[in-house]
């Protein structure tokens, strides 16, 4: 099969005639400046082979990207998906805030529960301790 020079490799501007970069070099009529079918050509070879095909002088490898009509298609497609991901998303965090402001709200309860818990306790403690004091003070006194 036939390979390609290396310059040709680098050169993007595919101003070298596609058929010099050939060797051994085809001079057929349907490789001379005939980038698209060489392109076709070239791809397919490249599918076939396991090793990773060489850098493309497009920036892109043909044959994994498909015809234009199949690109648009999958970005369509890219779109819509994302467009579904995103509602999916807002739709989630709606719900999380939801969610969230419950927690807020149960939150601020358990605390006001526990400060009223410990206003109790403290305020029977401090009953505790006066009548503690009044009994330590009775038994004082009559001593």
């Amino acid at each position: 099969s036939p390979h390609l020079h290396p310059h040709c490799i680098k050169d993007s501007s595919w101003s070298i005639n596609v058929a010099e970069c050939l060797e051994p070099p085809v001079h057929s009529p349907s490789f001379l400046g005939d980038k698209d079918r060489y392109v076709a050509m070239r791809s397919s070879q490249w599918a076939s082979r396991s090793s990773p095909s060489p850098k493309y002088p497009t920036g892109e490898v043909p044959g994994q990207l498909g015809s234009p009509e199949q690109r648009r298609d999958r970005e369509s497609e890219m779109a819509r998906r994302h467009a579904k991901e995103v509602l999916r998303n807002q739709h989630m965090v709606t719900l999380d805030e939801r969610k969230t402001n419950d927690d807020v709200k149960n939150v601020a309860l358990e605390e006001a529960r526990l400060r009223a818990h410990q206003r109790d306790f403290q305020r029977s403690s401090d009953l505790q301790l006066v009548v503690e004091s009044r009994q330590a003070f009775d038994v004082g006194r009559r001593s």
